[in-house]
């Protein structure tokens, strides 16, 4: 099973919970912004509609109200009277100098805005006068135009009508929308209420369809305006024959409707808004597609800032989650990195949490008393080596004797009284020094002089064939060493050096630096040998892990016993090494930690 870091799991939580939350939340807001959208898009499209069929309806209301100034207008239905009269009676200059007041009238109240294209005065029988593009005295008859039924059957005594091209005021305009025109026509009456004529009042569709002529398409909306008997007036190619067949079927729906049509995979929605002035429907097309646009721009355009939110919001949860963890790997750390020789530190995780800070003291509590509990471990195991080095020492003591007394034994049948006293001097400093209870460390400089009178007496046994020298810094003097540590190296390098031709040589070096030093001990010798090299360097392995010696016994103290010894005396910053030197000889270096002189 594979493992995790609280961290870790901790910020993988956190992600989960991050990411189903704005996962619901960002459907919901998607979902609910979509909708909005939708909302005003479908509000905009029928606000465009809504503002198409309100033009047309003004446009629609300024030819009504020409149509009405010229019917309540008595001074045009006097004059269009006499003008029929006139006409009748076939007086020339008095249908001539009618037709040009009434063609003035007409003039003046079209005005220089000229809010409509033409009026034209019809007669109920036959005979009009037309004013504004074309200016002019026709003999048309009212019953032959277009709007002649849709006048007769409407109620109310006015129509408006779509009349397509008019020969007479076409050719006025160049836009084709220009040519075709809209008619408003009504009927009026004389000062009896006696049907007296026909007001037709003509606008062309530019003006009158301006505002679905010249909208522009907001969401891609085709809109299409209809007259009365459902004709498409504008624009005439619309190509929605399929969908104008259908709301026609619907009956013109004044809201918005979907609908599929045959053979088209894309639904179209349809809004039908009717003039309150017409008969006129303005309708409105759009796909599905194209009404759903909106939307997926929009939700384009959040892409970005929701996940840029998202990755804020997960680098929060990865703070979050390494504020909480960073007392904890920090207490996983120093658990790791415990060492039982290192010393206790109290120090506190940088926390407010309640259990983290408990659970630290009580490290902190646990780590001082396994410390307290090594530290006497270690003191009984120091106690006791001192007892058993003490007791080695007591055992040396008849060895060097026997040794000493052997070679004065020799010196004094050679009849040699000087040497012989110089030797029992030695000795007697010798054996004070191993016999005096100073614990089982002393000063280097006194370790120096015992070695330095047991180098005498050798040299004096040996009669000259071995020399000695001490190079060792002044400032070393007072490091403690243990006791009889270099005597063992020194009486080791004789017991070997001895075994090769004469002349032998011992030397003792020293040296130092900021904080460590070190005192090697060199003859030339026959060394070590391979085998010797490996065994006492594993021995010395174990005594550094374990920190016991594998075995200690009188014939065994030597290079083990100081070993032991000087680590018991500096802890873990012991220096040992054994090896021979690159001439020949055996090389024997021990240090530890240095403090100044």
């Amino acid at each position: 099973m594979k493992r995790h870091t609280i961290r870790s799991s901790l910020f993988l939580t956190y992600s989960i919970i991050i990411l189903m939350s704005f996962v619901a939340f960002t459907v919901y807001f998607v979902y609910s912004e979509a909708q909005n959208v939708s909302k005003q898009t479908f509000a905009a499209l029928r606000q465009n509609a809504q503002n198409v069929a309100a033009t047309i309806d003004g446009e629609l209301q300024q030819m009504n109200m020409v149509s009405m100034n010229v019917s309540y207008s008595n001074l045009v239905k006097d004059t269009f009277y006499k003008y029929l009269s006139g006409k009748q009676a076939q007086d020339t200059m008095s249908t001539f100098e009618n037709a040009k007041m009434l063609g003035e009238l007409l003039t003046s109240i079209l005005g220089p805005n000229r809010p409509v294209d033409q009026i034209n005065l019809y007669a109920l029988d036959q005979g009009a006068v037309a004013s504004g593009l074309c200016n002019e005295v026709r003999d048309d008859r009212a019953q032959d135009q277009p709007w002649y039924q849709a006048l007769q059957d409407s109620e109310f005594n006015k129509t408006v009508c779509y009349t397509g091209e008019d020969a007479h005021i076409s050719r006025y305009y160049t836009d084709p929308n220009g040519k075709r025109f809209i008619s408003l026509v009504r009927k009026y009456y004389d000062v009896f209420n006696l049907p007296q004529g026909y007001v037709e009042i003509q606008k062309s569709m530019r003006k009158v369809l301006a505002a679905a002529i010249n909208s522009g398409s907001v969401y891609g909306e085709t809109v299409i305006v209809l007259d009365q008997s459902g004709v498409p007036m504008w624009p005439l190619d619309a190509g929605w024959d399929t969908e104008l067949a259908h709301v026609k079927r619907t009956g013109y729906p004044e809201d918005f409707q979907e609908f599929q049509t045959d053979g088209k995979a894309d639904s179209v929605f349809s809004l039908c808004v009717p003039s309150e002035q017409s008969g006129f429907i303005t309708i409105l097309f759009i796909h599905r597609s194209e009404v759903f646009l909106p939307v997926i721009k929009y939700l384009r355009g959040i892409v970005l800032p929701v996940l840029l939110t998202l990755c804020f919001a997960l680098v929060i949860g990865f703070f979050a989650a390494k504020r909480i963890t960073d007392p904890i790997s920090a207490l996983s750390h120093e658990v790791r990195q415990y060492d039982l020789g290192a010393q206790v530190k109290e120090r506190k995780p940088v926390t407010n949490i309640i259990e983290i800070a408990a659970l630290h003291d009580g490290f902190l509590h646990m780590q001082a008393k396994i410390e307290s509990s090594m530290q006497k471990q270690l003191l009984a195991q120091q106690q006791e080596m001192q007892s058993r080095m003490l007791a080695l020492q007591s055992q040396m003591n008849p060895h060097f004797l026997y040794n000493s007394l052997s070679a004065i034994q020799s010196m004094a049948e050679g009849d040699m009284k000087e040497e012989i006293v110089a030797m029992c001097q030695a000795m007697a400093r010798i054996l004070r020094y191993i016999s005096s209870d100073t614990g089982i460390s002393v000063r280097l400089e006194d370790e120096l002089k015992c070695t330095e009178d047991f180098l005498r007496c050798m040299t004096l046994r040996y009669q000259g064939d071995l020399c000695f020298s001490v190079n060792v810094p002044d400032d070393l003097m007072n490091v403690q060493v243990p006791k009889l540590c270099l005597q063992l190296l020194v009486e080791n390098s004789v017991k070997f050096v001895t075994q090769n031709k004469p002349p032998w040589h011992v030397r003792i070096t020293g040296s130092h630096t900021t904080d460590r030093y070190e005192i090697t001990v060199r003859d030339n010798g026959p060394g070590f040998t391979d085998d010797t090299l490996r065994e006492i360097n594993e021995n010395i392995r174990i005594i550094n892990v374990v920190g016991l010696m594998p075995s200690l016994s009188i014939g065994g103290m030597g290079l083990l016993n100081i070993c032991m010894r000087n680590r018991l005396l500096n802890a873990q910053n012991v220096i040992f090494i054994v090896g021979n030197n690159a001439d020949g000889g055996a090389c024997v270096t021990i240090g530890g930690p240095y403090h100044g002189g």
